[in-house]
């Protein structure tokens, strides 16, 4: 719980020091929030997921060229904004969630993989990235590297099934995902030649 906490508490601080800054220096009347919403509703993609959770794709027309946005992130808008009645409060409810859950994940595969001392030194890391900015709006980054450490520290746990969904879920947030593909079926022959056994459930897990 400390780590979900105090993940999403760092990020919200260094962005209200970026805007400290940006406000000493270039717009002295602004107010945070609205500055916020200014830098990730007017520019970037966060239109883009906004108009898809709330209109879906379209085949043709201007915003036909939104197909190349991973399904995922908007869908999940769409099902929360039916609590929060905004998508981009949605989204942003969206990406520090999974931005907390994603801490967590970091911490635990780094644990496992390098000890107790690397994972803290692995999460402050995490915390000061600059990324952090993207991570807590409306942008599918945090996602997908939610989805993503959840995958890798279940390869390395063996539990092949949950491996195989949050993999799928990562590619369904980003084109990347597709990526652990590798290291799942690396694991699982690892993991078969250990055991001296072969398990066709893991490597059609892995197809998933």
């Amino acid at each position: 719980g400390k780590l979900f906490i105090v993940s999403i508490a760092v990020h919200w601080i260094i962005m209200f020091l970026g805007f400290f800054v940006f406000k000493q220096i270039e717009d002295p009347g602004s107010g945070f929030f609205a500055f916020f919403y200014e830098k990730f509703v007017v520019a970037g993609d966060t239109p883009h997921y906004i108009n898809i959770a709330k209109n879906g794709y379209a085949a043709v027309g201007e915003t036909a060229n939104q197909i190349v946005f991973y399904p995922l992130y908007p869908f999940l808008m769409k099902i929360f904004g039916f609590i929060f009645r905004d998508y981009f409060i949605t989204g942003v409810f969206v990406s520090n969630v999974c931005l907390g859950i994603s801490a967590i994940y970091m911490y635990k595969l780094c644990n496992r993989e390098l000890g107790e001392n690397a994972a803290k030194d692995g999460f402050i890391i995490y915390l000061l990235y600059p990324l952090e900015a993207f991570l807590i709006s409306v942008y599918t980054e945090s996602l997908f590297i939610m989805l993503t450490l959840m995958c890798l520290y279940y390869i390395r746990e063996n539990k092949w099934l949950i491996a195989g969904i949050t993999g799928l879920l990562a590619a369904l947030s980003k084109s990347q995902g597709i990526a652990l593909f590798v290291p799942a079926v690396y694991e699982a022959v690892v993991y078969m030649a250990r055991n001296k056994r072969f398990y066709v459930k893991s490597l059609l897990v892995c197809l998933i």
